[in-house]
């Protein structure tokens, strides 16, 4: 899509060849781009679902143990606030 279409076609072999590869150099660009935003989300919700368990087993340790609700607040607001830094 361009603003002003104008009917620009290659006339030769060269010009050929040259669309052709710059369409596939193109989508080759754009396929890694995909690739690697793909790659980042899900290293990213490997570490988010890691975490989520190790808080898990906290609260689960927390509650097993019977420890106090102040003393269990301050220990889930400790991990939070180390999970920020």
């Amino acid at each position: 899509f361009t603003p002003a279409s104008m009917e620009i076609h290659p006339t030769n072999a060269v010009e050929r060849a040259y669309t052709i590869a710059l369409i596939l150099l193109g989508m080759m660009m754009f396929s890694t781009l995909i690739s690697t935003i793909t790659n980042t989300m899900n290293h990213l919700r490997q570490l988010n679902l890691a975490r989520h368990g190790q808080e898990s087993l906290v609260l689960r340790y927390i509650s097993e143990a019977r420890l106090s609700l102040e003393l269990g607040n301050r220990i889930m607001k400790h991990l939070r606030r180390d999970e920020t830094a």
